[in-house]
């Protein structure tokens, strides 16, 4: 064992002897025995009387622990604690493409809840052709769009009408625009 002729980093002093040794070793020459501190394990939870973020109540004592907590510490109550795949994740909120969907989806019979056939933004070419730009081409156009989906086992979202539509027109011409207003006012007949 290595001795130091005064203190430093990586040594301690003995308290019998005064001399210094290396902080790793258990013993000194003069026989005593450093005693090994205990690793700090977790902290006590702390009980609190008001809830907030990261708490939970325990119904037992009505106090409030941390929410990682298996057990009151208070109270010694356990905690159910649900295995993460049987957690139900809260909906996540729609965008206004998809609010819009599911009204018009529950005005033309099919439900609330949007589903894996409904188009938002179709990725291929619009299946029917836009004649013209009047109010009877467009609500005849979007009736046909409307039918074919029903058909292909689809349901063509109003936002996908008015993207289909961008293959005939752009997007900031007035024919794009005037397309779009009749679209918006047959999909307002058919919500009632």
């Amino acid at each position: 064992m290595k001795v130091y002729s005064g203190p430093g980093r990586g040594r301690k002093q003995c308290p019998e002897c005064k001399e210094y040794v290396g902080v790793r070793n258990t013993d000194c020459k003069c026989g005593h025995m450093f005693t090994t501190t205990l690793k700090k394990g977790k902290k006590k939870p702390t009980i609190k009387t008001k809830g907030g973020p990261g708490l939970k109540h325990c119904e037992n004592c009505d106090q409030y622990v941390g929410a990682t907590s298996k057990t009151c510490p208070g109270c010694k109550h356990k905690f159910v604690i649900v295995p993460k795949e049987e957690r139900v994740k809260p909906p996540s909120p729609l965008t206004p493409d998809e609010e819009e969907a599911v009204a018009f989806l529950s005005a033309m019979g099919g439900g609330t809840r949007l589903r894996q056939n409904v188009i938002l933004t179709p990725s291929e070419k619009c299946p029917i052709t836009l004649r013209g730009t009047t109010e009877d081409d467009v609500w005849e156009f979007c009736e046909f769009l409307v039918a074919d989906g029903k058909v292909m086992g689809r349901f063509y979202a109003p936002s996908a009408i008015r993207y289909f539509v961008r293959e005939k027109y752009s997007v900031n011409s007035k024919e794009y625009k005037e397309v779009v207003h009749h679209i918006e006012r047959w999909v307002h007949s058919k919500k009632g």
